[in-house]
């Protein structure tokens, strides 16, 4: 049975999800696991209150960075533990630009609207990482494709022409 290009396309994506696309699980569920941590666990909960900093800590120390980094694909021109580190002060400077626009809506700085505009942040450039990913590498494996048929069609019509 001859496979359609939808076929073809849902499993680039499953495959791209298996091989590189794992980042972008973590950082959902870095996600997911601080607005269930923020939202749930109440402040003056002693010992409980301890589980808000680990997630809170990545969601607002490097996740922002490295969201956006692949948005941008920095992380291609410096090897991981420069990329891991550069992101760090990227993530510190867009929680105070997100921080100084949350400022100026109504609801002015409170967690609830932190935490829900930094989310919304992360979310918005993880996905937007993925489909410009995505798209880098469906364009790099076409390209691909596409010059090893061009140089079978070149060396085909070159062996036509100097048959004539």
């Amino acid at each position: 049975m001859k496979e359609t290009g939808l076929q073809r396309k849902l499993c680039s994506i499953k495959e791209y999800f298996q091989s590189k696309g794992k980042w972008y699980f973590f950082s959902m569920g870095v996600t997911l696991a601080t607005l269930i941590s923020v939202f749930s666990i109440s402040e003056n909960a002693f010992p409980l209150s301890y589980l808000r900093y680990i997630p809170g800590l990545i969601f607002l120390c490097w996740l922002p960075g490295f969201c956006f980094a692949k948005t941008l694909s920095l992380e291609r021109s410096y090897n991981k533990t420069v990329g891991f580190i550069l992101n760090i002060p990227l993530s510190l400077g867009l929680v105070f630009i997100i921080g100084l626009v949350v400022n100026f809506f109504p609801g002015g700085l409170r967690l609830t609207s932190v935490v829900g505009a930094m989310a919304v942040f992360i979310v918005a450039s993880a996905t937007v990482a993925l489909f410009l990913d995505q798209r880098r590498i469906r364009k790099t494996d076409s390209n691909t494709n596409d010059t090893s048929e061009n140089k079978i069609a070149g060396l085909h019509y070159s062996a036509t022409w100097t048959k004539k």
